[in-house]
């Protein structure tokens, strides 16, 4: 069965797989507004990590870098 998407949105799909191994199995069987509602959550799951990295990045910056001991 072929769900029924357009262009936006399987160019959406094909970013988060591609770009940044976005498990894309949940949202195989969903079409229109709910693969929308789907896109967007996985978007902002993706958004919310990557400004969490760079708060820890941020913090290791403040606190100085140290190598570890050897």
């Amino acid at each position: 069965m072929t769900t029924a998407r357009t262009t936006y949105q399987q160019t959406r799909m094909d970013g988060l797989q591609k770009g940044f191994n976005v498990d894309m199995a949940p949202a195989q069987h969903l079409s229109g507004q709910a693969l929308d509602q789907w896109l967007n959550a996985a978007e902002d799951e993706l958004f919310a990590a990557g400004l969490q990295d760079l708060r820890e990045m941020k913090q290791e910056r403040e606190r100085g870098y140290r190598l570890p001991p050897a």
